[in-house]
């Protein structure tokens, strides 16, 4: 841990934010959150063709520190990688001051942002390897959401939706009519729609994005290690 040390720290510790975050959640769905009431038939359904069961559904709301602990999961990614940055900067002889590991919208921008964040200080190499892991949307999407997603928690708190297997999107607080032959079976933990990855399961994409950011540092510990 010598290379990069302050970096494997941060990600030791969205490690252990996203191990809290995952048994919050598992403790939340073992208590069977969602109320399933019914079925009832549905009298407007044209009887005289076939007839709809239905299911109201409500679920109970998440913890209001799921939101937290997911950001901290996310911020503690994006500062490994400024603390990555500014540790190739003084190892190539340069202050560290103002200096990120920068993102930008277009790939037409990252060579101002570049230069904006500071990150030219770590040397050419480094700035031909941070190019080629293409920081900005349309590039590496996962690297672009640790970005996106910590800019998201430092204004509102990105705290997640549910959705069951066979159901519609479900809104925490909400209660929603289910048409359905069969009750649903189980609820996943979503992004909420106004978020990066909007719709998909939190905790896979988490550990994803875990696993991105670490073999970023790994990348620049190798490119450290050429003389």
């Amino acid at each position: 841990m010598s290379q990069f040390k302050d970096s494997r720290i941060k990600i030791q510790r969205a490690e252990k934010h996203l191990a809290e975050f995952e048994k919050l959640m598992a403790d939340f769905l073992i208590k069977d959150p969602a109320r399933w009431q019914g079925p009832s038939i549905d009298s407007k359904s044209a009887p005289e063709k076939h007839l709809v069961l239905k299911y109201e559904v409500s679920v109970d709301p998440l913890s209001e520190e799921s939101g937290a602990i997911f950001g901290d999961v996310v911020h503690n990614l994006r500062t490994a990688l400024d603390l990555m940055a500014c540790e190739l900067a003084r190892r190539n002889g340069e202050s560290d001051k103002s200096v990120y590991f920068p993102f930008c919208e277009e790939a037409a921008y990252l060579d101002t942002m570049i230069k904006e964040k500071n990150f030219h200080r770590a040397g050419p190499k480094a700035v031909a390897l941070l190019k080629k892991f293409a920081p900005h949307k349309g590039g590496n999407i996962a690297l672009r959401a640790i970005h996106d997603l910590d800019m998201q928690d430092k204004h509102r708190s990105i705290v997640p939706s549910l959705i069951s297997t066979i159901s519609p999107e479900m809104h925490i607080g909400q209660s929603i009519v289910l048409e359905a032959t069969q009750k649903p079976s189980s609820i996943q933990v979503i992004f909420p729609n106004d978020s990066v990855f909007a719709g998909e399961e939190i905790i896979p994409i988490l550990h994803n994005l875990v696993k991105v950011t670490t073999g970023v540092i790994e990348a620049f510990e190798a490119l450290a290690q050429i003389p």
